[in-house]
């Protein structure tokens, strides 16, 4: 007789359900058109990168998809995601009288466009708009009340970046930040009104960027499930999310229209969490961390570094009993597993090997050990640190601990 998992429900939480309209399936970017005319978008301003714009497998498909309510194509965006970059693409939303923005690509693009949203409808400094951590260490976030151009999102990654309020932006480095913001921009009006998961545009996308943003996806999953702010809506998604990627991610290499596909709905669940507008983007921590603050000054795409990191921040969460194992092992099915904690760190180790992703901290150019503890210490300051297990406050030699076994 097999004997019932436990569920822990918790006493109280809060999650406001808003997800966007969601078009999966081949050729689904057809639709385009329509879904603009229902949002009352006269004139949409495309916005991607300068790769994605001169390719016609990908800008075409969505130009055309489009119709008569194109405005135009900004191909400008970098993964550098620069205020400037910003500016200039509101410039672009005022020379074409663009009233909606249409992001086609990964994170860099959903980033940039979420920005220019804000941008274009509030007055003030952009740096104003960000969220920062105040004295008592909490996040503050900026009132930013004015109606935005809606966005709507084309992904031809896996970086889950379209299912979030959340715009990350950098400013030319000075002397007193070295170029780091505290916090992205945070605006639940700028969350994508609808999504638009075209398996064969994400065959066009080159496989060192697909697979390393389908670890970034992955990984929202595994910190929805410890994240303080997780509860049974948000578990019951990345859950499932998590097994779905278990099973195509291994075999993404190569993959037909149908993995790939299989793919986008696991990242679409595993980040599903992420939408909630009360607290967007409140799931994400530890490992993300890692990835904001690494790949920012190193030349590495963050969900790499998400996969260098991911096993020895989960040994260390498993090792001190900070988080519960069973929704994790169920997730990657290992709950018959002797030491069901070390299966998990096994299955996501095993996953990022076949993803060919790298292993180690030490072949990243410009990565010096000396240079761990200034590293660990940026990334204690991490705004999505707030989000982490309930009672963690990982230190700086807590930091140093992992990123030295992730060396």
């Amino acid at each position: 007789m097999t004997t019932p998992l436990e569920i822990n429900v918790p006493k109280e939480f809060e999650y406001a359900y808003g997800p966007s309209t969601v078009r999966y399936g081949a050729g689904c970017v057809e639709s385009i058109e329509t879904v603009l005319a229902r949002a009352d978008v006269e004139r949409a301003l495309v916005v991607t990168g300068k790769t994605v714009g001169k390719t016609p497998a990908v800008i075409d498909p969505v130009t055309e998809g489009a119709g008569d309510r194109l405005a135009g194509v900004f191909a400008e965006t970098t993964p550098e995601k620069s205020i400037d970059t910003v500016l200039a693409g509101v410039k672009r939303m005022e020379a074409v009288d663009a009233d909606g923005l249409l992001t086609l690509g990964g994170g860099s693009s959903m980033d940039v466009a979420r920005a220019m949203s804000v941008v274009a409808a509030e007055d003030g400094e952009p740096r104003s708009f960000h969220a920062q951590v105040g004295a008592d260490g909490t996040v503050e976030f900026p009132t930013l009340d004015e109606p935005k151009p809606p966005v709507f999102a084309v992904p031809t990654t896996y970086s889950g970046a379209e299912l979030t309020s959340a715009a990350g932006v950098n400013y030319p480095a000075t002397d007193d930040d070295g170029g780091v913001r505290e916090g992205p921009i945070y605006d639940p009006k700028v969350v994508p009104q609808a999504l638009f998961y075209d398996p064969e545009l994400l065959a066009s996308t080159p496989e060192r960027i697909l697979t390393a943003s389908a670890m970034n996806g992955m990984d929202h999953g595994i910190e929805m499930l410890y994240s303080r702010h997780a509860n049974p809506l948000t578990d019951a998604v990345a859950i499932h999310g998590l097994r779905i990627l278990d099973n195509t991610l291994p075999r993404l290499a190569d993959a037909d229209h149908d993995t790939l596909g299989a793919a986008a709905v696991g990242v679409y669940l595993t980040s599903y969490g992420l939408i909630d507008p009360v607290a967007n983007a409140n799931k994400y921590n530890i490992i993300h961390a890692f990835g904001h603050i690494i790949s920012r000054r190193y030349p590495i795409q963050q969900g790499a570094v998400h996969g260098i990191v991911a096993p020895h921040v989960l040994r260390h969460l498993f090792t001190r009993d900070i988080v519960e194992v069973t929704p994790l092992a169920r997730a990657f099915g290992v709950t018959d597993a002797t030491n069901p904690a070390a299966a998990v760190v096994e299955r996501v180790r095993a996953i990022r090997d076949a993803l060919d992703l790298p292993d180690g901290l030490k072949p990243v150019e410009g990565v010096e050990r000396a240079a761990l503890p200034e590293i660990a210490n940026a990334i204690t300051q991490d705004v999505g640190l707030q989000n982490g297990p309930t009672g963690f406050e990982p230190t700086t030699a807590d930091v140093v601990k992992i990123l030295e076994a992730a060396w």
